[in-house]
């Protein structure tokens, strides 16, 4: 091997171990942004979980208020 391929070989490793590196880097970038949309999502789902579970929590106490008045008014008089 003469120096002036030695010298073409390490500049074309060099530039496969750039474009390795540049590919790794952009895949970091899309795998970041999916895991934000992830995370937006599972506040989402979060939050609509918490306000059902007022919703129905509330409807069930006010439901069985309600039974217990209208029990107590009909059956204990």
């Amino acid at each position: 091997m003469t120096l002036g391929t030695t010298d073409k070989l390490l500049v074309e490793v060099r530039n496969l171990l750039r474009e390795q590196v540049r590919k790794e880097s952009e895949d970091r970038d899309v795998a970041d942004e999916d895991e934000d949309k992830k995370n937006e999502w599972k506040l989402a789902a979060a939050v609509i979980d918490r306000i059902l579970f007022i919703t129905f929590s509330t409807m069930f106490v006010g439901g069985m208020l309600i039974f217990g008045i209208v029990f107590a008014v009909v059956y204990i008089h």
